[in-house]
């Protein structure tokens, strides 16, 4: 389980769409970083 919070979770989402990174890839460099069940497709999708 990892430790962020909400926010900081939307936060991270946002940088990475800011990037120009793709929903489908989001996922995937999160889970990277903060572990593989940090964030789903769906969620960044939403």
């Amino acid at each position: 389980m990892n430790d962020l919070s909400r926010p900081q979770l939307r936060l991270i989402i946002f940088y990475e769409w800011s990037c120009g990174t793709p929903a489908a890839e989001t996922p995937t460099k999160i889970g990277k970083v903060f572990g593989e069940t940090t964030v789903t497709d769906r969620t960044v999708r939403n």
